[in-house]
């Protein structure tokens, strides 16, 4: 994972690359599905983690849920946003 902070040290989410495919997650752990204009989470998916036994080794899998979150921001400059809704 790959952590991206603001110019104050907040955390605004983290990169995470598997198999050369990169994903894009909020700092609350959701899945960025849809991007602003301004490149930030518009709508995010909301994901769990279990451990699972695979090929004789305990490992967290990540597993999509069916729900959703929306954030909005406060203007251009602001790159963590607040939850609007979830759904």
């Amino acid at each position: 994972d790959d952590y991206q902070y603001d110019g104050i040290g907040n955390l605004v989410g983290w990169n995470r690359t598997r198999a050369g495919k990169t994903e894009r997650f909020t700092r609350h752990g959701a899945k960025i599905v849809e991007m602003d204009s301004e490149n930030r989470a518009k709508r995010a998916q909301i994901v769990r983690y279990r451990a699972e036994s695979r090929h004789g080794k305990r490992q967290l899998v990540e597993r999509p849920t069916k729900k959703f979150v929306t954030y909005q921001y406060a203007g251009k400059s602001d790159r963590l946003g607040r939850i609007e809704s979830r759904r």
